[in-house]
């Protein structure tokens, strides 16, 4: 006798009679389960993205941050160029205004000279030469008749031409001054070797000298060790 199927229960109570109904019915509901994957696959990768389309945007942005570097780098480079011109404009400008100050107080002390020369043993002291003045004619003509007869050499003249300030007393004495704003060992150097020179043009006695506006006592010591007078001069 046939058993009729209502309910849910009778379902499971024909399955518990006959365990080969129990097979089957399993093999129906999991074919169905997976003919219904395909469809679910589809929407998760409609959600998720099909594979690799994810790093492709990322590989697109990481491209454009690369891109953005590369930019910001070559600002960089062109300010640290723009700067290395500033900075080396600025030690220009430096260095000119250096140049200005020093002309400038060079002009300043060859009338502040004249009055203490006699310090150097210069007496009514005059003018003989002034590299940021016009020389007197009789300076060159004494120094062209000195290398003419060989007491000095045409490259000693000119050194000699490059001296600051030649004083020249009426006692027949000179003093050769370096000037400087900062004066140092060339100044010295400088100051001895052009007043040998002109002691060789013009057979009298040359005192060399370094006139500055703030000598240190360690500079003063040193030119009195090498027989070197200072002045000392203000701005």
């Amino acid at each position: 006798m046939t058993t009729p199927i209502n309910t849910f229960q009778d379902i499971l109570d024909a399955m518990a009679r006959d365990p080969q109904l129990a097979e089957q019915l399993r093999q129906h509901v999991l074919t169905r389960e997976l003919l219904a994957m395909p469809a679910g696959l589809e929407a998760l990768r409609a959600a998720v993205g099909e594979p690799g389309e994810g790093s492709g945007s990322l590989g697109d942005r990481l491209g454009q941050v690369e891109s953005g570097l590369e930019e910001v780098k070559v600002s960089v480079d062109d300010l640290s160029t723009r700067t290395g011109d500033l900075r080396a404009a600025t030690r220009l400008l430096e260095s000119r205004s250096g140049n200005i100050d020093g002309d400038l107080y060079e002009e300043r002390i060859i009338q502040q000279a004249i009055p203490r020369a006699h310090h150097l043993g210069v007496e009514r002291a005059r003018v003989a030469f002034a590299k940021k003045g016009l020389a007197p004619h009789q300076f060159h003509d004494a120094m062209s008749a000195a290398v003419a007869n060989g007491s000095i050499t045409q490259d000693e003249y000119t050194d000699l031409a490059n001296t600051d300030l030649i004083l020249r007393g009426t006692n027949g004495q000179h003093a050769v001054c370096e000037v400087s704003t900062g004066p140092d060992q060339e100044d010295l150097v400088r100051a001895i070797r052009r007043a040998a020179v002109l002691s060789r043009a013009t057979g009298e006695t040359v005192k060399p000298a370094v006139i500055a506006p703030a000598p240190t006592q360690e500079f003063r010591q040193q030119a009195e060790n090498r027989g070197v007078a200072v002045m000392t001069i203000a701005r």
